[in-house]
């Protein structure tokens, strides 16, 4: 139904050979990342990160709707990913990758560093966003996935939603956070872009979470290859 914490703690108490045998479409965003990566690390069952329950109402953005209802009524959509009116991408690094497209919450993605239960990034499209976080937070996630070497794995990365990443006090900006993960981003050699509605915010496109997908900067967008869950019981 929603977010919250707590759901790493589950990832050793599940029965992956049951999810394995009896696979189901997962929703979830921000801290369900963490079963997201348990299903596709242990289960290879791929997942969709997207708005839970509590956030589709009446008041809810059209495209935000549409998106999270094109997955979940099926078939899975595959092609380009169609953005909102009037919204562009920025490109950081161009260029062009293929690979398994893992949508992430960033402090999520930093706690299960070093754990079974972080799938394989090797060749993977990363896409993280987050939210509430100090920019003494996001240097701390920047300098672990670094330290991990981790981000010399991926084929590409995109930079989604950062809601709300504001200082404790005045000694810092927000911006201040933000340019720590840009300039980090920036400097990997691999195409990166910059803005996809992906995350806490009100208009925002869910993504399937080991599905295959390619990531282009000209044009800049991101497209889905396969449709991962035609099998689903």
């Amino acid at each position: 139904m929603r977010g919250g914490s707590g759901s790493g703690r589950l990832l050793p108490h599940l029965d992956y050979d049951l999810i394995r045998a009896h696979p189901k479409l997962v929703v979830g965003l921000s801290d369900p990342t963490a079963l997201h990566f348990g299903f596709l690390s242990q289960a290879g069952l791929v997942g969709l990160s997207g708005q839970m329950v509590v956030q589709l109402h009446d008041e809810a953005d059209p495209y935000t709707l549409e998106r999270w209802w094109s997955f979940v009524h099926g078939p899975w959509p595959s092609g380009p990913i169609p953005l909102p009116p009037g919204h562009e991408l920025e490109v950081l690094s161009p260029g062009a990758a293929e690979g398994p497209l893992v949508p992430a919450n960033f402090s999520l993605l930093a706690s299960l560093i070093g754990t079974p239960y972080l799938p394989d990034l090797t060749g993977a499209i990363l896409v993280i966003e987050e939210i509430d976080e100090r920019p003494e937070g996001l240097d701390r996630m920047v300098s672990q996935i670094h330290l991990s070497g981790l981000d010399r794995k991926l084929a590409g990365l995109v930079l989604a939603q950062f809601t709300h990443c504001v200082p404790r006090n005045d000694k810092l900006t927000e911006e201040d956070g933000l340019r720590i993960v840009w300039r980090w981003a920036a400097s990997l050699d691999i195409p990166v872009l910059r803005g996809f509605p992906y995350g806490h915010e009100g208009i925002a496109c869910p993504l399937p979470c080991g599905a295959r997908a390619r990531l282009s900067t000209d044009p800049a967008g991101l497209t889905i290859l396969e449709q991962p869950t035609a099998d689903l019981a």
